[in-house]
């Protein structure tokens, strides 16, 4: 596969996970504006004491949801406490309002890799760009 091609692959990748990433970003949107914010009891934790995953376990309908939060937050979180949580019945899941920030970064962070992956990928020449600018005004 010639390096043109390996772009395109990558650019197409990062398309998706954009897209995606948008479509989480408009659930979520519409979860903290409609949505009702429930307290549910924490039955389990399992916080890491490194960068690794932390997650704190709920018991909502007879199943067993897994809440990802970072080592801080989950350390809040101790058995039998209560957690703030909107429930998406549509898609079967938990969100924790955070206005939507994690969300917003996610979106830049890959809008901003598909711009740099374009860029490199048409052969755009930026220093010969701007030079051309300079000399034209």
């Amino acid at each position: 596969m010639n390096e043109k091609k390996s772009y395109f692959f990558i650019i197409v990748v990062c398309v998706i996970i954009f897209l995606y990433t948008l479509f989480s970003y408009f659930q979520h949107m519409e979860m903290e504006n409609k949505g009702k914010l429930n307290f549910y009891s924490v039955f389990s934790q399992s916080c890491g004491n490194n960068r690794g995953s932390s997650s704190v376990y709920i018991n909502y309908n007879q199943k067993v949801y897994s809440i990802r939060l970072p080592n801080v937050d989950c350390l809040k979180y101790p058995i039998g406490s209560k957690i703030g949580l909107i429930y998406n019945d549509k898609f079967d899941y938990f969100y924790i309002p955070d206005g939507l920030e994690k969300d917003i970064s996610r979106l830049i962070f890959i809008g901003v890799v598909i711009i740099i992956l374009l860029i490199k990928w048409k052969g755009i020449n930026i220093r010969r760009w701007l030079n051309s600018a300079r000399k034209g005004f």
